[in-house]
């Protein structure tokens, strides 16, 4: 028996090929595989089984389907309660009615809607800003943007902001003030592209 919180982890982002979101999440979990206090427990739900680290569960819930009908109609349906629903990736699964904590890694759609299509900025701009709404805590990848999502999703004032280095790589990080050029900081790419898988 578990004594203590459980933190749940929609990671559907996972399977296949990994982009951003799933490279910033294989990493928050590496990190959190280490060291997940306050939570006792950690369970990682996905449609398929995914390797984890140490210490973090992988709680399949089988779905043949598209990962976008598996988070917002099977997961939300069959997710057994925790205390707190970490959603990496823009948005909460619908009908979730627990607290939830929110990853947004670019508001470019909010920021520039003349850019993108109406129909993605109909489907997604309304899941995304609901999601916004809906979360305890919003994370930002920097602090840059945490400061700008306020001004540029709508309805998100008085929202809880905030931003997580650890969905970074190793070979990002702080860095001396040597290293800066302007308040602007980079790192040279690391020599194996290991980190990306």
């Amino acid at each position: 028996m578990v004594t203590g919180p459980t933190l749940g982890i929609v990671a559907n982002r996972l399977l296949g090929r990994r982009t951003g979101v799933g490279r910033y999440l294989a990493n928050l979990l590496r990190q959190w595989g280490r060291q997940h206090a306050p939570f006792a427990q950690v369970l990682v739900f996905t449609p398929r089984p995914v390797p984890l680290p140490a210490g973090l569960q992988n709680c399949v819930l089988p779905f043949a389907g598209s990962t976008f009908l598996w988070e917002h109609l099977l997961l939300p349906a069959r997710l057994p309660a925790v205390d707190l629903l970490f959603c990496p990736a823009y948005t909460i699964p619908l009908g979730f009615r627990g607290r939830a904590a929110l990853t947004i890694h670019d508001a470019i759609q909010a920021a520039l809607p003349e850019e993108f299509p109406f129909w993605y900025r109909y489907r997604y701009g309304l899941l995304y800003r609901w999601s916004a709404r809906r979360a305890q805590v919003v994370l930002a990848d920097s602090a840059a943007d945490r400061d700008r999502y306020p001004a540029v999703l709508r309805g998100c004032h008085g929202r809880a902001f905030g931003w997580c280095l650890w969905g970074s790589t190793r070979c990002f990080g702080r860095l001396t003030r040597s290293r800066s050029y302007d308040g602007l900081a980079w790192t040279t790419a690391p020599t194996s592209s290991s980190w990306a898988s």
